[in-house]
């Protein structure tokens, strides 16, 4: 077992920057919505007023879309609710409507952006939108009492297209696990388990984790309808059993991703030995394995306590053993997105692709958080709401303004200033974190625990 990060080694969460950052979200987030123009044909959710200040991009709309929720909670009247409903609808109007007729669909669009140049000429071979469109949805649906867009059930076949995509051309059918095309818009950019490999050649832990909670959500959604949910339930269950099957390592008690760039079973030459007819090598012993694991420590292994897909022992020992490791993924700013013990390791600034070796991004941050809540590692979730707060809070304090990502130790920003998009989701850990210090105000410490 790893020692735990102390609590001395956690940035202090001064008040009067902390209430500024939190006064600066909200009167941010209103901003980011965008309204309709050029090829984008319904008003949508930017993930910045400068950064990316006119684009929509797929995973990063859906939780501006979830901070803006929030927002709302906090300040009934920041956003007129009709407003509010037509931008975020229209973040996944605007992406059903410029989809491929075989169901793939831009990962980021722009006002400015040639129609007819959009579309890969062989969407087969090329990364579609992240598999959180149903996920956004639910959220919609969620935030809104059940009540359904009207536009969706005309919508809904089309929808269903997108989601066949992945099952037709990015499902490994030996593995069950679904791989990346390639190393583009891969959410974690330079992940080194995709990042300059072969095309098709790793099943991404962070790509299985997306997937099987858009499969569940797809599944609620049918049944929200009246349609039949058989087909996402069956195939979220056997993606469930596949990732614990072959993403976990009990060795060194992680998640990881799959490796699946194997020649065929039935691969092999002729050879001949001992003056007897020749063979055909590998028929003697048959690989019966269908990938090798990429045991490299990144930060997405932690998606397992988000997506549910840890037992109670798994998330014990990912959080001992690596959460808390400051020699590794741990440090006093959140969480690495690479653990500093590896070769690739790194901290520089990088556009396209961005740096996920080390850094500490705020999305990474948020959903370690998340799943910590969801698991009961309550303790573990105020260090690193504490740590996010701080390190937002100094930012907004000395710059004016927030980054894309940081120095894992020293909280320093890395680059791109006026950077927004997730980073607002530390509202929702300001919230959480006043809610919890109520209530030990109220009943005491063991409230706490």
């Amino acid at each position: 077992m790893s020692p735990p990060i102390q609590n001395d080694e956690l940035s202090d969460v001064h008040g009067r920057a902390a209430r500024q950052l939190k006064s600066f979200v909200l009167s941010q987030l209103p901003n980011l919505i965008h309204p309709a123009s050029g090829i984008l044909k319904f008003p949508y959710l930017t993930p910045s007023v400068s950064c990316y200040a006119n684009s929509l991009w797929d995973w990063d709309c859906w939780f501006v879309n979830i901070a803006l929720r929030h927002a709302l909670k906090l300040e009934p009247g920041l956003v007129p609710q009709k407003e509010l409903e037509v931008a975020e609808d229209g973040c996944l109007r605007n992406f059903l409507d410029h989809m491929a007729p075989g169901g793939w669909m831009p990962i980021c669009l722009h006002p400015e952006m040639n129609a007819g140049a959009i579309r890969p000429a062989d969407p087969t071979r090329s990364n579609s939108h992240k598999p959180t469109f149903f996920q956004h949805l639910e959220t919609l649906i969620s935030e809104r009492g059940g009540r359904i867009p009207e536009w969706l059930p005309g919508s809904w076949d089309a929808a269903e297209v997108y989601l066949s995509h992945y099952l037709l051309n990015q499902l490994h059918e030996e593995s069950g696990l679904f791989v990346w095309c390639d190393d583009t818009a891969i959410g974690i950019d330079n992940d080194p388990a995709v990042y300059f490999r072969p095309e098709r050649s790793t099943a991404a832990f962070f790509l299985n984790a997306l997937m099987l909670r858009e499969l569940e959500a797809a599944a609620r959604i049918a049944s929200l309808l009246g349609k039949n949910d058989d087909l996402y339930k069956k195939r979220a269950s056997s993606l469930r059993e596949a990732i614990q099957r072959l993403c976990w390592d009990e060795w060194t008690g992680y998640f990881y991703s799959l490796d699946v760039n194997l020649l065929p079973t039935d691969a092999g030459n002729n050879f001949s030995c001992d003056g007897g007819e020749p063979v055909k090598l590998h028929t003697g012993a048959p690989r019966n394995w269908c990938g090798l694991p990429i045991r490299i420590l990144g930060w997405s292994g932690m998606l397992a306590l988000w997506a549910g897909i840890a037992t109670p022992e798994q998330a014990t020992r990912i959080v001992e053993i690596h959460l808390r490791n400051p020699e590794t993924l741990g440090c006093a700013h959140g969480i690495r997105t690479l653990s500093r013990v590896e070769p690739m390791y790194q901290i520089q600034a990088s556009g396209n692709p961005s740096c996920w070796l080390g850094p500490v991004w705020i999305i990474s941050n948020y959903l370690a958080f998340s799943g910590l809540l969801a698991y009961g590692f309550l303790e573990d979730a105020e260090r690193i709401a504490r740590q996010t707060i701080a390190l937002l809070a100094r930012d907004f304090d000395v710059h004016g303004a927030l980054h894309e990502y940081y120095h894992p130790d020293t909280g320093e920003p890395v680059m791109n200033k006026g950077f927004q998009d997730w980073n607002f989701l530390v509202l929702l850990m300001i919230t959480w974190l006043e809610d919890r210090n109520q209530m030990v105000r109220d009943h005491g410490p063991r409230a706490s625990s």
